[in-house]
């Protein structure tokens, strides 16, 4: 049976879960509904009240224009609306206009592939939300900020709906992991039967229906009893199939739905969607026990207080999972910094077994660690729990295994389900059988359901249909071999130790403090899948290091200041990586970089949006910290002084330029640096050679000035010409002098890398040609000087040095390729004769690299091979 074959309100056992309520072709009868041309504004299909509300049947709507039945203005109207608006959701009007007998009207307007579809109800007027409803939904939300739970937040919540709405029962009703739900606030009519705490089984609210609430975000129900108006013709003439009503306020309900409310005595409902990250946490579920029409704006107050419910309710999750973080995280880097200092990984891990037990507030622990097994508090015995391991190797997913009924995986475990119920299980090592489980005991609980969730078939002509339960009196189960569940926040913190875990492993494998290095970066370079990116990142943090070394005073000095400038380039890489995408802003790369030191509203941030593409945005980061740094140390931050940085755009619209003013003042007096250290390096050098920019800084008495200056290609918005220069034929190039120093082209992208492989040329006694960060002026300077050699970064922002390559094999000139690319095979087979020398390298590579290409003798590696990796 396809889904076109299941009708609205018949399913069975094995459809009720695809039953079409979103086509149910009809509507309640209350309001008028008319599908029109988006076009011509025809009428292709009409329903309900049209003869009351429109002065019509709903078959003479058929085929007539809209400005027949509505004047020419709200026709105009109408129009510049759909100019406006896309229409995917349905959007409100309030008094839109007067129909025939001199109701005033309140209109919805939704537009999807079946037309242009308006709402038709009579407006109700008078009250204060009427008047103010933006008042109204402040008020309820102010009242339900104050809670100081999640618990008191929710009932508030219920509370002022119940308020605002007067329905009988407002209940906030959360969906479990197993798809049941549960009621976890209420607030009810006195002399009505409260639900709070209630279990409601999966299939009371089946898979089609939460799909639903996901797009519809607010539905209504004004009476069980009133007969649904059928919508005229069934087929819409757009797509020749029945019209998807979504989104519809109007659409009438399944009748097995309605069988289940009147079953409940429920005789009206609302019901409002608490989504979290595009998936249903739960609903807020008004019941009523007389018919009910809420009045338009007031619904519009409702779904407005829903959205903004649901925002406040995920941050305090958020929150609540922040603080549990913060909790957590002092003892694991406590048994993370202890462990460590243990050099048998197991010794250190079972002598902090007691740590680990609490850690994650269990009954038991067991540490098994190169076959040595440590137990702490309630388990099952060595031998259940080696036979759980053996059991576990096959099925832990990516490190880690949770259940809290672990009998029902694992069915020996009902021998031992009392002493132990749930386990949390990580992977201690790569090795099999190196496990840390955290054990749960055994939680016998009862739990009320509204009525027996297991009766839900019954037998009928057409053999057994799933039907509504006809009881909701409270029935007791009591739940067995069922610890209490693991939070999510438990598990992140299992996973996270498990990761520090394996860090410790990783560097206990090296012997050197070089190999410890690599271990750390492979690590990372595992989490970030071995990328060019990282390992061009790891050479840049190489030079660095060396030039950071060369600038400071003393060893302190050099951990601080190197430590700082790290921090830095993390902070520009987060933003870039965090939104996926090849830009950020320039206002967030701004407030990141001087979060550390805007302690009282001392800096002043103010410029229009603008985002950077990834080249520019990771130099200016570096150039902002050092300014930053400078500043705290000497500047106006290191007293009461300010710090006012503006920026604008300049420039026609082909040749746009980022001008930005730093500027500080109120600080102690300034004078010039004596010395040139890196931080003035990288105020002089970076923005110049790695994007093309400037940055001019002034040393004033009064407090340093720094000028900055991006071109177009640094803004995200423009798209410059990113076609790959040719080699042109032939050359006009001369012969390198033969007396002189050789001359070596230098072609790398990362300032700090360019310039420390300029130090290492020079060293090396030969002439630097460059260095250059751009493929076009690297492939002038192959076609047109005389050169003895050069080293090529392969890919700059983007852009391979094949070209230049090419260029500098026809000339028969030597050169070496540097790289961060490990992927065998990556340079092709045009290439496949050239050295390669890898990144993060030695200095002595480099110079080898040099001697090779000169026919020197020191080179260990042959022409083909990587010399360094």
């Amino acid at each position: 049976m396809s889904d076109s074959d299941i009708q609205f309100g018949q399913t069975d056992l094995t459809t009720c879960d695809r039953e079409l309520i979103h086509i149910p072709g009809n509507i309640q009868p209350y309001g008028a509904l008319l599908v029109l041309d988006p076009e011509t504004l025809v009428v292709r299909q009409a329903a309900g009240a049209t003869q009351q509300l429109l002065g019509c049947q709903p078959a003479d709507a058929l085929g007539a224009a809209l400005s027949t039945l509505i004047s020419t203005g709200e026709v105009t109207r109408l129009r510049q609306i759909l100019l406006e608006n896309e229409l995917r959701r349905p959007i409100h009007l309030f008094n839109f206009f007067t129909s025939p007998d001199g109701t005033t009207l309140d209109i919805s307007v939704h537009q999807n592939e079946g037309g242009l579809i308006l709402e038709f109800e009579a407006s109700e007027h008078g009250s204060a939300g009427y008047q103010n409803p933006l008042s109204q939904v402040q008020a309820m939300i102010a009242a339900v900020s104050e809670a100081a739970s999640i618990g008191e937040f929710c009932q508030s919540a219920t509370e002022q709906l119940h308020r605002a709405t007067g329905y009988d029962r407002v209940m906030v009703y959360q969906f479990l992991p197993d798809l049941s739900g549960s009621v976890m606030a209420e607030t009810v009519t006195s002399g009505f039967e409260s639900f709070i705490g209630l279990h409601y089984p999966a299939g009371d609210i089946p898979k089609s229906s939460r799909d639903l609430y996901l797009k519809n975000w607010l539905r209504i129900l004004a009476d069980v009893a009133a007969v649904p108006t059928v919508l005229e013709p069934v087929l819409n003439p757009a797509t020749m199939a029945p019209l998807d009503m979504s989104h519809v306020t109007l659409r009438s309900v399944s009748p097995i739905h309605l069988e289940y409310l009147r079953n409940m005595g429920v005789q009206a409902t609302m019901t409002i969607s608490i989504i979290q990250d595009g998936k249903l946490w739960g609903m807020i579920a008004c019941h009523h026990h007389q018919s009910k029409q809420l009045p338009r704006y007031l619904r519009a107050i409702c779904e407005l207080f829903g959205n903004m419910f649901a925002l406040q309710l995920d941050a305090r999750e958020r929150a609540d999972a922040l603080e549990y973080r913060h909790r957590s995280s002092s003892t694991h880097h406590a048994v993370v910094r202890r462990m460590a200092d243990h050099e048998n990984l197991a010794q250190g891990l079972i002598q902090q077994n007691g740590s680990l037990l609490n850690h994650l507030d269990a009954n038991g622990l067991v540490v098994l660690i190169d076959n040595q097994y440590e137990a702490s508090g309630q388990t099952p015995s060595q031998e259940q729990v080696r036979a759980l391991v053996e059991w576990l190797d096959g099925q832990v997913s990516e490190g880690i295994f949770v259940s809290q009924n672990l009998s029902s995986r694992y069915p020996p475990a009902l021998a031992f389900a009392t002493e132990a119920s749930g386990i949390l299980a990580i992977s201690a090592s790569r090795k099999p059988s190196d496990y840390i489980i955290w054990f749960r005991s055994e939680l016998v609980e009862a739990v009320r359901w509204a009525g027996d969730p297991t009766k839900i078939v019954e037998p009928g002509p057409l053999g057994d249909r799933l039907t509504p339960r006809k009881s909701f009196e409270a029935w007791v189960q009591s739940k067995r071999h069922h610890s209490r569940a693991w939070t999510q926040n438990e598990i992140n913190a299992a996973a996270h130790m498990r990761t520090s875990l394996l860090e410790v492993v990783l560097r206990r494998t090296d012997e050197l403090a070089r190999e410890r290095a690599i271990a750390q970066q492979r690590h990372a370079l595992m989490v970030a899948e071995l990328n060019h990116r990282v390992k061009n990142t790891l050479a840049t943090i190489q030079a660095l290091a060396r030039y950071t070394h060369d600038s400071a005073d003393s060893v302190s000095s050099y951990v601080h200041d190197f430590d700082n400038r790290i921090q830095a380039m993390a902070i520009s890489h987060d933003l870039l990586s965090d939104t996926s995408r090849e830009h950020t802003s320039l206002r967030a790369l701004l407030l990141a970089q001087l979060a550390p030191y805007d302690k009282a509203g001392n800096i002043i941030l103010d410029g229009p949006d603008v985002t950077l593409v990834v080249k520019s945005a990771g130099p200016l980061g570096m150039v902002v910290h050092e300014l930053a740094t400078n500043a705290a140390k000497h500047g106006a931050l290191s007293a009461s002084g300010q710090i006012s940085i503006h920026w604008d755009i300049t420039g026609p619209p082909d040749n746009r330029k980022l001008a930005i003013r730093w500027r500080e003042s109120g600080g102690p007096l300034v004078t010039k640096p004596i010395r040139e250290g890196f931080g003035t390096f990288t105020l002089n050098q970076t923005l110049p050679y790695q994007c093309g920019g400037s940055s001019e800084v002034r040393y004033l008495p009064t407090g340093v000035e720094c000028d900055i200056e991006l071109g177009s290609d640094s803004l995200a918005d423009d798209h410059p010409d990113t076609s790959r220069p040719e080699a042109r034929t032939g050359t006009t190039a001369g012969e390198p002098d033969k007396n002189g120093p050789a001359r070596i082209l230098v072609v790398e992208d990362e300032t700090i890398i360019a310039f420390m492989l300029r130090r290492i040329v020079t060293e090396a006694k030969c002439e630097v040609v460059g260095p250059v960060s751009r493929l076009a002026k690297g492939l002038e300077i192959a076609i047109s000087q005389p050169l003895n050699g050069a080293l090529l970064d392969v890919n700059l922002a983007g852009e391979f040095t094949w070209p230049i390559a090419r260029v500098l094999k026809d000339r028969g000139i030597p050169f070496v390729f540097m790289t961060g690319y490990s992927q065998p095979g990556f340079i092709g087979e045009e290439f496949a004769g050239v050295p390669v020398v890898s990144k993060p390298f030695q200095t002595e590579d480099v110079k080898n690299a040099i001697s090779s290409m000169l026919g020197g003798s020191e080179a260990s590696a042959p022409v083909g091979r990587t010399i360094a990796t």
